[in-house]
């Protein structure tokens, strides 16, 4: 058989995989439609701080003509 899988048993293996793949996307989606959903309104205005932060830091840095360390 040099080493190869007949094809059927191949076939198998893929489906699996795949099916495997699409429940951790749809998991994975689904967790993050949950967190979206809870923190919407508990957490709009700390990102919004955050992001008003993130310009004012991004805009002293540019001023000051110092570089990140990254």
């Amino acid at each position: 058989m040099n080493g190869k899988l007949p094809a059927k048993i191949w076939w198998e293996a893929d489906v699996r995989g795949r099916i495997n793949m699409l429940w951790t996307i749809i998991v994975v989606l689904f967790v993050l439609w949950a967190l979206g959903l809870a923190t919407s309104y508990t957490f709009g205005g700390f990102i919004h701080a955050l992001l008003v932060l993130a310009v004012i830091v991004f805009v002293y840095n540019l001023l000051t003509g110092r570089r990140s360390s990254a």
